[in-house]
């Protein structure tokens, strides 16, 4: 979505840059003076030009004070909310289906007449719990997770270290959409109780906007918030489940390190770091998630994080595998070829695949010392070589080409002086 967002007003700014340039450039005869921002013009004694120059300006003007980035930066912003929103609706449905008696608790009328005419109980049920979810997304955040909390017996949901931020975005949402972005008493009020400082609020009748750096945060927090509740409800509502919803906890820390989203797949590491949340899964796949969180970490320029991380954990009774990992985190790279070669073709975590797939291993696999380690373990280059290009003029001859090389399993301005 932020790559959207970055497109999107990119492309504005440079149409609306373009057809500035554009109308300065005719009207430039008829500038005065121009300080670089504000510039004035001397209107021609003809009236035709007059009038033609005049027609200039209420086109400049028309697009000095259009706001498109601003709408379109708002206009994405309230997006991002709708998405969340969808997801919460999707979220609800299959908690409701995943565990069928909590329909018993929806308490919503239905007429006999409509109950026939739906033809089924399962078509009664959706109707029911569409209902019931269009009812749940009318109220606040705050709310729907209190619901949540109530509904489930759950204490934790309001208590993500992102919670605070999160209702202040959604309380800006609310602005955006509702009142052009002004702050308001409401605002400063919800956002006071989340315990954010009232001498560093902004006053009433400021105008919020969403800048590129707010935009990706928002992306951040929204995400991890996602991605916190559904793991939360899922451990808490299908305690059999518990196996599945570790591994896909852990392997969306991992796609998002493949993806390079280190921004998001720090706070979703934490929170699979948890103590409530690895409750049930073994030591070495907690340590995997400590290795991951650590990559994020370094990708984020945070080694220091990582260091403190890597070193609260007691590794002394790990497969070698984690050694080796901890070593490439470190950059001891002479101590990572040692433990690559006692690894040998395949380890508890590190097989071929691992180093050309798993992010830990994005800087090491381009060091030439790696390249030869991993030919000496397994007979083969760390890339194929390919034989050359045929020349055009023997393609037709040629028959048979040489195998490659193979490895195992792989505000507006006034008329007469404008704003640059």
């Amino acid at each position: 979505m932020f790559q959207a967002y970055v497109l999107s007003i990119d492309s504005a700014a440079t149409h609306i840059k373009k057809e500035i340039a554009s109308i300065r450039a005719q009207i430039k005869p008829h500038i005065v003076a121009d300080d670089g921002k504000l510039f004035s013009i001397k209107y021609p004694d003809d009236v035709r030009d007059t009038a033609d120059l005049m027609e200039k300006m209420r086109q400049f003007d028309r697009i000095n004070e259009s706001k498109i980035t601003r709408i379109l930066s708002n206009s994405l912003f309230v997006g991002i909310f709708s998405q969340f929103d969808a997801f919460i609706g999707s979220l609800l449905k299959e908690i409701y289906y995943a565990r069928p008696e909590l329909f018993k608790g929806i308490n919503k009328d239905i007429s006999l007449k409509d109950l026939i005419d739906m033809g089924s109980i399962d078509a009664a049920k959706e109707y029911i719990l569409e209902k019931e979810i269009d009812t749940f997304r009318r109220e606040s955040y705050s709310e729907q997770f209190a619901i949540l909390e109530r509904k489930f017996s759950i204490k934790t949901l309001r208590k993500f270290p992102e919670w605070k931020i999160f209702i202040e975005m959604s309380q800006r949402r609310n602005l955006i959409t509702h009142n052009d972005g002004i702050v308001n008493e409401q605002y400063r009020q919800i956002v006071k109780a989340e315990g954010f400082d009232e001498k560093k609020m902004p006053p009433i009748g400021k105008v919020l906007l969403v800048k590129p750096e707010y935009f990706m945060v928002t992306c951040v927090v929204l995400s991890a918030i996602s991605a916190m509740l559904t793991h939360t409800l899922w451990r808490a509502l299908l305690p059999d489940d518990i196996d599945r919803e570790a591994r896909c906890l852990t392997a969306t820390v991992y796609d998002l390190l493949l993806h390079e989203r280190y921004n998001i797949a720090i706070p979703i590491g934490k929170y699979s770091l948890a103590s409530e949340v690895t409750k049930g899964i073994s030591e070495a796949d907690i340590r995997v998630r400590v290795i991951n969180l650590a990559i994020a970490y370094k990708n984020c320029n945070a080694m220091d994080e990582a260091r403190v991380l890597l070193n609260s954990y007691d590794w002394s009774a790990t497969p070698i595998d984690f050694k080796l990992a901890r070593q490439v985190l470190c950059d001891d790279f002479p101590a990572a070829i040692a433990s690559m070669h006692d690894i040998g073709k395949k380890g508890m975590f590190v097989e071929q695949m691992a180093y050309h797939d798993w992010p830990l291993f994005v800087d090491f696999r381009k060091r030439q010392d790696f390249r030869d380690a991993y030919l000496k373990i397994y007979g083969c280059e760390f890339e194929p070589v390919r034989s050359d290009e045929p020349r055009a003029e023997t393609i037709e001859n040629i028959l048979e080409l040489a195998p490659t090389d193979t490895c195992e399993n792989p505000s507006a301005p006034e008329l007469g002086t404008h704003g640059a």
